[in-house]
């Protein structure tokens, strides 16, 4: 994921612009990232639940929940992502 910042002059009439991250501007960013979420267990917790959205979104695994309350029985990939989301859900703080 391409990240982006904006330059900004502070001189009067100076122009802002985006401009793409370095590499070394990532790395800075992203062990910020990880020093935040480190002390927040909710917020890791929901990162690992929207990652897990993409593949399932909710209303998916709402509609799956109730085929396998009917007793119909899931398979392969579908059945892996929909027991992941369950246990996920099981473990929030």
């Amino acid at each position: 994921m391409a990240r982006f910042g904006s330059t900004c002059e502070a001189t009067p009439g100076a122009v802002s612009e985006t401009v793409q991250f370095t590499a070394e501007q990532e790395v800075i960013a992203d062990a910020r990232s990880d020093k935040f979420i480190a002390g927040k267990p909710l917020a890791q917790w929901k990162l690992d639940m929207e990652a897990l959205d993409k593949e399932m979104p909710r209303y998916h695994e709402d509609d799956l929940a109730d085929q396998v309350t009917d007793g119909r029985v899931l398979r392969g990939r579908l059945k892996a992502n929909y027991d992941e989301k369950v246990r996920l859900r099981g473990t929030k703080p």
